[in-house]
């Protein structure tokens, strides 16, 4: 899935390249970004996986945050 591609960024960014917060943020709002324009501006709309009854159009990137989990992948 392109989220947990993501998620996975953002944990080596943090872990093993030892990148600042700043630097995260940056790089993770632009994965988001290309997400935006290459993925979900194609389906026009999508259903939220937490909820199927929702639709929504895109993510709005600047809301997005990611939270450090102790879990490792």
């Amino acid at each position: 899935m392109k989220l947990q591609r993501v998620a996975e960024l953002v944990f080596k960014l943090k872990y093993e390249h030892n990148y600042g917060d700043v630097h995260i943020l940056k790089e993770y709002r632009a994965e988001l970004e290309k997400l935006n324009r290459d993925v979900f501006g194609k389906f026009g709309t999508f259903r939220l996986p937490i909820n199927p009854r929702l639709e929504a159009t895109s993510l709005d990137v600047e809301k997005c945050k990611y939270v450090e989990c102790p879990v490792s992948f």
